[in-house]
């Protein structure tokens, strides 16, 4: 199945625009990013994924925090597990 077109909305906040974009296919890891741009700012930081892991058939969230480029926690859907730590 060919990628959809990826679905994109911004959301104002206090500390800056939350960008949601969609990605991915149903065969090959349908997820949602929600990315940061700080006010004052251009780039985006991306703040968590929302995932569906094809490989374990899992949903799962990654967080990330300022800096860091891999996710801080890993949380798995169906119990709440961090799979981080």
């Amino acid at each position: 199945m060919a990628e959809k077109t990826a679905i994109k909305t911004e959301i104002e906040t206090p500390v800056g625009t939350l960008v949601v974009e969609t990605g991915g296919t149903i065969e090959e890891y349908p997820r949602v990013h929600v990315y940061l741009v700080p006010k004052g700012e251009t780039d985006r930081h991306l703040v968590s994924c929302v995932e569906y892991d094809t490989g374990s058939e899992e949903l799962r969230t990654e967080c990330y925090a300022e800096s860091f480029d891999e996710p801080v926690s890993i949380i798995r859907y169906n119990d709440g597990k961090d799979l981080m730590g």
